[in-house]
Formats: C-alpha cells, sequence, structure tokens
C-alpha cells in the first residue's frame, strides 16, 4: 500500500490529479455530505497546556500538543464532504489558509508535513473504517564521488565570488528546492528567473497623440518568453502567456488560488526551474553537476497510505479515535498480511473505497 507520490495532506489530490479534471471530480458533483475529520501534522514551536480548538471558516480545528515540544503537533480539521478524497482536498485549502493567519498572529513558523488520518462520522457504528497514513521520512543522500565532482564545485564556488549578482537568484532557487508546497515552489522559482532575466526600461508611445511616454523599469515579457521557449520547445507564446505568466499574475496580485490552479503550478513549477539552472549554469559555466532527475528535498516521507476496518469501544461517538495507532500500523505493515487475527483489524483496497467512502 505504498504510495511514493502522497505528499504533504494532498495524495488522493494527486491521484484524482491524474483524470485531469479535478474540479468537476471534486467539487461539482451534487450528493449527499458526510462528516470527516482529517489528522494533519504540522511543522512547529507552537505549544498550549491544553488541546485548543478554533472556529475557522465553516470548520473547527483541534490542535493537539505533546507534553513536549518534538518541534511537531498534530490539528484535527472537521469538514463536510461528499467523499474522503474531497474532504482531504478541503482540507488542504483550509489549513492552508489557517496556517497562514496562525503563523502571523504567534510569530511562529507553521508548515503542514503530511496528513494521517480521515474518520467518517459513523454515531452508532460499532464497524467502522479508517484511511491512515503513516510517514517515516527518510533523505535521498547524494555522494559526491569523483574528484570530476569535487572540481566542478569548487569552479562554481570560485565562480560566485565573480558572479555576486546572481546571489539572490541562487538563493531563491534553493528555497524552491526546499519547498513543501506548488505555491511555494512557484513562486522562488520566477523569483529566481525575474532577477536573472533582470529589468528592462520599457518605452511606450501615447494611443492618443503618439508621443513617447515617460520610460519605467519593469520586466521584458517578450524577452522572457523568448528564454522560455530557447531552452524548453513546449513553452511556445501561447503557453507562456496563458499558464506561466498568467500563474505569476495570479500569485503576485491577489486572485484567488483553486485546486486546478495547484494543478497547473504542479505542470509549470518544472519548468521554471528548469529555465532558472540552465540560466545560471550559462553564467557560471559548470565543468559537471551531479545529476538528479528531481530536486532533493530536505526529507522524503516514505508513505504507506490504506483503509482499515475496526471495531470501536466508542459507538455512541461521531469519530472512533481508538483507530489503529502508529506503532500497530508498522508492526502490521511488515506482516504482509491482510488481517491481523489478534484485533480483527483489516485491510481493504485502496482503490475500491477510495472511490466510494
Amino acid at each position: 500500500m505504498t504510495h511514493p507520490e502522497a505528499r504533504l495532506i494532498s495524495a488522493c489530490f494527486r491521484l484524482d490529479r491524474a483524470s485531469g479534471d479535478i474540479t468537476k471530480k471534486c467539487y461539482d458533483v451534487a450528493v449527499k455530505k458526510n462528516k470527516y475529520l482529517v489528522g494533519i501534522r504540522i511543522e512547529g514551536a507552537l505549544q498550549a497546556y491544553e488541546e485548543t480548538v478554533f472556529e475557522f471558516r465553516d470548520s473547527k480545528i483541534r490542535l493537539e500538543f505533546g507534553n513536549q515540544s518534538q518541534g511537531h503537533f498534530k490539528a484535527y480539521v472537521s469538514v463536510e464532504a461528499e467523499r474522503a478524497v474531497v474532504a482531504m482536498n478541503r482540507t488542504n485549502e483550509l489549513i492552508a489558509e489557517f496556517l497562514d493567519m496562525m503563523s502571523f498572529a504567534t510569530s511562529c513558523s507553521l508548515a503542514a508535513l503530511e496528513f494521517f488520518l480521515i474518520l467518517k462520522a459513523e454515531p452508532g457504528s460499532v464497524e467502522r473504517m479508517v484511511l491512515r497514513q503513516i510517514s517515516e521520512n527518510k533523505t535521498d543522500d547524494i555522494y559526491i564521488r569523483t574528484d570530476v565532482e569535487v572540481a566542478a564545485i569548487t569552479q562554481m564556488l570560485n565562480a560566485a565570488e565573480s558572479n555576486a549578482d546572481y546571489g539572490l537568484s541562487l538563493r531563491w532557487l534553493r528555497f524552491g528546492y526546499r519547498a513543501r508546497t506548488f505555491v511555494e515552489q512557484y513562486t522562488y522559482y520566477w523569483l529566481a528567473f525575474e532577477r536573472l532575466l533582470g529589468e528592462t526600461q520599457i518605452e511606450r508611445e501615447c494611443p492618443h497623440c503618439q508621443k513617447m511616454l515617460p520610460s519605467y523599469p519593469s520586466v521584458d515579457w517578450k524577452k522572457a518568453q523568448e528564454i522560455f521557449s530557447t531552452y524548453d520547445s513546449s513553452v511556445d507564446k501561447k503557453y507562456f502567456t496563458e499558464k506561466i505568466l498568467k500563474a505569476r499574475h495570479r500569485i503576485f496580485h491577489g486572485a484567488k488560488l483553486d485546486a486546478e490552479f495547484y494543478g497547473l503550478l504542479a505542470e509549470i513549477s518544472p519548468k521554471v526551474q528548469n529555465v532558472v539552472e540552465m540560466l545560471l549554469s550559462e553564467k557560471h559555466k559548470p565543468t559537471s553537476r551531479i545529476g538528479l532527475d528531481r530536486p532533493n528535498q530536505p526529507s522524503r516521507p516514505n508513505n504507506n497510505i490504506g483503509f482499515y476496518k475496526f471495531t470501536t469501544k466508542s459507538s455512541s461517538d461521531d469519530f472512533a479515535m481508538d483507530y489503529p495507532t502508529d506503532e500497530w500500523l508498522s508492526d502490521f505493515l511488515l506482516s504482509n498480511e491482510a488481517t491481523d487475527t489478534a484485533t480483527g483489524i483489516e485491510l481493504l483496497s485502496f482503490e475500491e473505497y477510495s472511490e466510494k467512502w
């Protein structure tokens, strides 16, 4: 039941994105809504002496803190949705907005790590289901193997001293590698690109009298499009204007960001990253670089995600909080069994229940 694409709380969002019709599939289906409880692990040093509940938008968000600060805590988000996958998408949007405001209110760095739980409200039922995910953060090690690679890195470090103008672009690129969301990735990569592109004095004629208007510094979008087309043959003028540049304007000028837009960012962010790397390579002219298929994240969650059927001792509660624990799941997954005879907990088909639960 390993799902390597799962990242943050968007595992099922990514599954649905493959259909190419996220909005229709997740939001436009008028069916009866269920109550769900979605659990997310939050990175941050925020602490409280007891559980704290916030009313936010049309949901409740309960924060559960450990006895000692471990650099993270849990958030449980109550949402109404047609299916669990829709509840996850809704939570993705809610928790992002919530953490933005909480981070500002507390001056604390907060970030969603990954979802670990989805429960459906089923009061009166003894048999329950839960969607559980456990993650082990692993780093993809990059080995500097040869003297040639050492020499190439040394060359780039020395070149940095004589190319200080590009230092901020390198900084934005590094932040983009570390970014945990598509919005952050695109924003950092685009800042790096604009820094490399530089400012141009824009001159325009008055449309009425045809006299030249005072020039002003700005980005030369025609030059930007030509650069993209040079390094990426799939980016023509229409693609650049309607996707890459439009995304820039939506982020920087306050447009609404929805699920469909996140899918667009997942498509175009790697293209911006590639152009930035190519431009920087031209500036620094490295003899070689350590090859990677993708940016190396600070940690890579090894996700095990699955539906489990279990018996609760709290059948009168909306949400059965005596769901299978992380410790039980870790041991159970090693057994490669479908059912635990000691507890009766059963692993169900992910493909089947992700469509109907």
